[in-house]
């Protein structure tokens, strides 16, 4: 898999992984466990891009936020 996460979008993809198990947390009480597992699900999978540096949905549509010179193997 060739880098195609850039420092900066995996700053943004964290801060909002880090917001969705927030939002999950705060609506348990309030929807039930649905509330929970669908954000922190979400949050699982961008911190998952985050860890690869690769973003399956950048590779299908041909798209990189990293440098030329950074896309080297993860």
């Amino acid at each position: 898999m060739t880098c195609n996460v850039s420092k900066t979008d995996k700053v943004v993809r964290i801060v909002l992984s880090l917001g969705l198990l927030v939002i999950g947390v705060l609506l348990l009480g309030e929807v039930g466990i649905l509330g929970l597992i669908i954000p922190v699900a979400i949050g699982a999978i961008l911190t998952a891009t985050v860890v690869l540096s690769w973003c399956p949905i950048y590779a299908i549509f041909g798209w990189s936020t990293c440098a030329a010179d950074a896309q080297t193997n993860a």
